[in-house]
């Protein structure tokens, strides 16, 4: 019994360390995420301009772009097509599959991280 009661307070702080670090990883509401930008699958969901695949710190990841105005899905569509290194800002979605664009610009250069120079 005296195992318990000092195993429980343990397990639950290493599943909060755990919770938090992996939250760390993801991107929050309004950050800019770095990646590069390819053309949306053909057939996919319509509201999907284009894809953003972006480096993590042990993954590669994939976010479906979402965006609203005429002039920003164009200029989406414009990024995608050739491919850029882009830095976006925008709403990451609760699943973490997809990104509501309110801001996108090509990045100039990368560090190492991934980070531009913008």
């Amino acid at each position: 019994m005296k195992g318990v009661k000092f195993l429980l307070p343990l397990s639950l702080a290493l599943l909060c360390s755990f919770a938090l670090a992996a939250d760390a990883d993801s991107p929050k509401k309004g950050d800019s995420t770095f990646g590069t930008l390819s053309e949306a699958p053909a057939g996919g969901d319509a509201k999907v301009i284009a894809v953003l695949k972006v480096k993590g710190h042990d993954q590669n990841k994939s976010l479906n772009v979402i965006a609203t105005g005429d002039e920003l899905i164009a200029q989406i569509k414009d990024l995608a097509k050739k491919g850029a290194k882009v830095k976006a800002k925008g709403d990451v979605s609760a699943d973490g599959a997809s990104i509501t664009v309110t801001k996108i610009d090509e990045a100039k250069g990368h560090d190492k991280k991934g980070h531009g120079d913008q």
